[in-house]
Parts: C-alpha cells; sequence; structure tokens
C-alpha cells in the first residue's frame, strides 16, 4: 500500500478527523543512545534504570522487573543528558520486534534518572499534550493496517539502503505517518482506552481459565461414558461455565474498536 492508498484509507476510516502527519502531534522523534560508564570524578551515578521491551504490562508500560539488578555506575552528565520524559513513546529499531512501551510517573519516581539504549527510536510530546496523546499515538502504532503499511515503508527504504540495515525502523518514517487528528482532552480519552483494555484484558482472563474447566468436565464425561450406562448430568458450575462461555465467544478482543470509539468522543 503506497501513501496515497493507506491516506484514502484512513479518511474511509475516520472521515471526521483531518489526515496529518505525526510530527504534527509530537515535539521530537529521535533514536535513544546507550548512556556512557565513566570514571570521571563526581559524575558516577548508579541510580537509573534502563527500560527494556521485555519488561512492557498489557498497557503497554514500562516496568521494573523484581529480579533488576544494580548497573554499572555510569557518567551523569550522560544520564541527564539521556535522560526519559514521562509518557515518552519507545519503539524497537528492529520493527520486526513489534513492541512499543510508554514511560509513566511510577518508572520514573523510582530512580533518579531513567534511560533507553541505543536500540530504540523516541517519540516524545509537548508539555501541553502529555496526558491523551501519547496513548492515542499509543493505540494507532498497535492497529494491525499501521503496523502493515509501517513495514512496506521500511521495505521501500531497505530496498534502497545498505542490506545490513534490513527491517531497520528510520525516524523519518514514523515523522511522516499519516494519522488523523486529535485533540486532547485532559486525560479523558486516556482513561476511557485503559479502562476497556483492563476490562478486555479480564474477560479474556476468565475465558481462558473457563475453556480449561470445560475441558476437564469434557475428559471426566468421556471417562464416565465409556465405563457406565448412568445418565450424564453438567454440575451448576459447569452450566453456569458454559452459559458465560456463550456469552464470551462473541467478545471481540480488536484494540482497533477501542480506538475508533474513543477517537470519536471529541469534547
Amino acid at each position: 500500500m503506497n501513501k496515497q492508498e493507506f491516506i484514502a484509507a484512513l479518511q474511509t476510516k475516520f472521515p471526521s478527523n483531518e489526515i496529518v502527519t505525526l510530527k504534527e502531534l509530537t515535539k521530537s522523534i529521535t533514536g535513544t543512545s546507550k548512556v556512557r560508564v565513566g570514571n570521571i570524578r563526581n559524575r558516577q551515578c548508579s541510580e537509573y534504570f534502563e527500560v527494556s521491551f521485555k519488561h512492557i504490562n498489557k498497557l503497554n508500560h514500562f516496568f521494573i522487573p523484581t529480579d533488576h539488578k544494580k548497573l554499572e555506575a555510569a557518567n551523569e552528565t550522560s544520564l541527564g543528558h539521556q535522560a526519559l520524559c514521562y509518557h515518552n513513546l519507545l519503539l524497537p529499531r528492529r520493527y520486526t520486534i513489534g513492541k512499543i512501551g510508554l514511560v509513566t510517573n511510577e518508572l520514573l519516581r523510582a530512580n533518579r534518572y531513567t534511560v533507553g539504549n541505543n536500540n530504540m527510536i523516541k517519540i516524545d510530546f509537548k508539555y501541553n499534550v502529555i496526558e491523551d496523546t501519547p496513548v492515542y499515538v499509543l493505540e494507532y502504532l498497535k492497529l494491525e493496517f499501521v503496523k502493515e503499511y509501517i513495514k512496506s515503508q521500511i521495505e521501500i527504504l531497505d530496498a534502497k539502503h545498505n542490506p545490513k540495515t534490513k527491517n531497520l525502523l528510520r525516524t523519518s518514517i514514523l515523522e511522516e505517518l499519516p494519522i488523523p487528528s486529535f485533540k486532547e482532552q485532559d486525560g479523558y480519552y486516556k482513561k476511557s482506552i485503559e479502562s476497556k483494555l483492563y476490562k478486555l484484558e479480564l474477560l479474556s482472563s476468565i475465558k481462558k481459565k473457563m475453556e480449561f474447566i470445560l475441558t476437564q468436565a469434557d475428559k471426566r464425561i468421556f471417562k464416565k461414558g465409556l465405563n457406565s450406562h448412568e445418565e450424564i448430568h453438567f454440575t451448576p458450575e459447569t452450566l453456569e461455565c458454559i452459559e458465560m462461555l456463550d456469552g464470551l465467544k462473541k467478545l471481540d478482543d480488536k484494540i482497533s474498536e477501542c480506538f475508533k470509539d474513543a477517537i470519536d468522543m471529541k469534547s
């Protein structure tokens, strides 16, 4: 899909929104660097945490793992320059990893400095749009058709550059990425989308547990049917699970629906 076809698809999906570029909704889109470990006197600091795409929760928030070990002391000037800010979005340069993470206040409060490394791209937002807009952009970048478009742009640039840089996401692709316009709503969008994602995750978890219960019930029924001619009865608990499971089968766990619901909520 080329850029014009992608914009046309966005206009069809979001007819009430002007289509802009991602750089218009952000302050900057840049690569991050790994902090320098230094031995300069009075510049040693071990109070920092380096985020990893291995440690992202269901809301796509970075978190500190329980087995986190203290890192080697780094150059404090370097840490200060490269410290991440509230609601920075981070993507891997190696786009095939398919991850995206959000920097939260909880993460920043846990250490004096929080930094990325040289395998990441950072999206920074203007000070007056740090509540809803980062979450909006995060959910947009998770949409399947958006991910497919980004991959197609990477392939186009790969054909023009050194093969060693294959599958690498470039800041220019993100800067020029078409996206529906968005109006900051003082945290309303953020609360709405996170509430929906939490409920979807909760329902998904319940569904898995009920499927396990029914699988075990099926095994017991099968054995009973082989060994006797007794009439088989479901327990009230199993019947309740069947009824709930039937309702949950209608659950459409598509983030795009949450996204579309929330984008239409304009103040």
